[in-house]
């Protein structure tokens, strides 16, 4: 898999992490970018400018952040991989 030059390198925290995405409007169009490494995340058509900026703020505001969802993860796997004690 050939990398595209005009996109720019991922940084090691979206590496490892994945992009931290933020989300805004353009008109009539949700766009999605990663606040770290720039990297463009996509494009949305809606019907009304409105719709659009309402579905980037609710997106915005409903996020988690990457490392505490990582860690969330990753605990509820230790835990349900944890023996259980046997009385």
């Amino acid at each position: 898999m050939t990398e595209d030059p005009k996109m720019p390198k991922q940084r090691l925290g979206c590496h490892l992490l994945g992009c931290d995405w933020e989300f805004a409007s353009e008109g009539e169009t949700l766009v999605w970018s990663c606040r770290r490494c720039g990297r463009e995340g996509g494009r949305r058509a809606y019907p009304t400018p409105g719709e659009a900026r309402q579905y980037a703020a609710t997106l915005n505001r409903g996020r988690a952040k990457p490392s505490t969802g990582l860690l969330t993860a990753r605990s509820g796997t230790v835990l349900a991989r944890r023996p259980r004690d046997r009385r």
